[in-house]
């Protein structure tokens, strides 16, 4: 009797875990034609559950049956955006979005395959981009979110040293910096984790000025699908690519767009998700205290022809990872880090190549805080409204106060 109590309450919480979760299977469909949308980021805004549509358009999330609204948040080419969703309790429910592209899969578009407009694109990378130092004036903005709170932030104008070389037709680049100002929030956090220096780390993200280790590499395009999003339009190739055995903890999808006519890169946009089900691969901070896993990550690299020369205009990187406590495995926190570098239209060949360095730690060098230089308008906020940003940060202090003591 005992046994059978234990089973009967054993079998009664299966029961409640079951009514209380439902699987919903949905269809992600453009809203003019019908036509499936491969590769989008679907993301459940009530519980912050992520997922990518495969290849068919479809996808699955973890819900509640009593739920009969769902908010998503929905990124693919040409779109993002957050719609209320109405279920149906069909399987799959087809969600229609307006978007209206018409996905071409395994064609070739004025005799080149997908693969191979990419092949043929980073082939052209040493003799359309610069191949010679230059220098950009540059704005830099860092924030971080811990846990749903805003708890720093760092904005820095500077110069940027790109210092290009092309051997044996492969560009490289090395980049250093001199600040002309900077300012920066109070730290808030709580993880306690050590930051390496983003500052140079997002620079060398940049696919076609860092090629080596990149998935652009010809090496590495083996471990990547591509196909056609639209045939060329306006002069440009659209393609989409998706991991297949880039990461074995990620799923690795985007979208490159590409000049038809010369085969310059112009845009691309990464998007990185964790594998459903993997398990803690014990990516320890330094303390030990927590393993940090990764949730999801995003990157944007923008590229503008002048004088017939491509240059690197603007990356966005956002990421978010789960720091769970070790031994027990208790999420403890949701850390999300953003980072945007915006770059002058026109670069300056004639600047003098002295004064610049690698910068030391942002999260602690000194500085003096001049309001006058930051009275011009500087690029809206990409990832997070500023006034909120603003409204967590001066929870004790005033902004511009801490902009003030914080360098000092």
């Amino acid at each position: 009797m005992k046994y059978c109590g234990i089973f009967l309450i054993l079998y009664a919480q299966g029961i409640l875990c079951c009514s209380a979760q439902n699987i919903f299977q949905g269809i992600l469909l453009t809203e003019n034609d019908s036509t499936a949308l491969p590769y989008a980021v679907i993301k459940l805004t009530a519980t912050g559950e992520m997922q990518i549509t495969d290849e068919f358009g479809v996808f699955t999330l973890t819900t509640t049956k009593d739920i009969s609204i769902l908010e998503l948040e929905i990124a693919v080419l040409n779109y993002h955006g957050v719609i209320q969703y109405e279920r149906t309790h069909s399987v799959p429910e087809n969600i229609y979005i307006p978007v209206g592209s018409i996905f071409l899969n395994n064609v070739e578009i004025n005799g080149y395959s997908a693969e191979q407009v990419i092949q043929k694109a980073v082939e052209q990378i040493p003799f359309l981009y610069p191949d010679s130092a230059y220098v950009a004036n540059g704005f830099y903005r860092q924030i971080h979110k811990e846990n749903k709170k805003f708890v720093r932030l760092i904005e820095v104008q500077s110069n940027v040293l790109f210092n290009m070389s092309n051997i044996r037709n492969k560009l490289t680049s090395e980049e250093t910096v001199s600040i002309q100002s900077m300012r920066r929030s109070f730290n808030y956090e709580e993880n306690g984790g050590t930051h390496l220096n983003h500052f140079f780390e997002v620079l060398h993200e940049d696919p076609v000025y860092h090629l080596a280790g990149n998935f652009l590499h010809p090496n590495a395009m083996y471990l990547y699908t591509f196909t056609f999003d639209t045939a060329a339009t306006n002069g440009t190739y659209i393609i989409h690519f998706r991991s297949t055995r880039a990461d074995p903890e990620k799923i690795i999808t985007g979208t490159i767009t590409i000049d038809e006519f010369h085969f310059a890169i112009m845009d691309i946009e990464i998007f990185t998700i964790e594998k459903p089900h993997t398990l803690y691969k014990n990516n320890f901070t330094i303390d030990k205290r927590f393993t940090v896993e990764h949730v999801d990550g995003y990157f944007h690299f923008t590229y503008a022809p002048i004088n017939d020369v491509w240059y690197l205009q603007k990356i966005q990187k956002e990421y978010t990872h789960d720091y769970i406590r070790t031994q027990i495995y208790e999420k403890a926190y949701v850390v999300t880090e953003s980072f945007e570098w915006y770059f002058d239209a026109l670069p300056d060949n004639t600047y003098a190549l002295t004064g610049f360095s690698d910068i030391g730690n942002l999260y602690l060098c000194n500085y003096i805080y001049d309001p006058d230089k930051w009275n011009d308008p500087l690029p809206p906020y990409k990832f997070f409204k500023q006034e909120d940003v603003y409204h967590d940060l001066s929870t004790e202090w005033p902004v511009t106060y801490q902009f003030e003591y914080a360098g000092k």
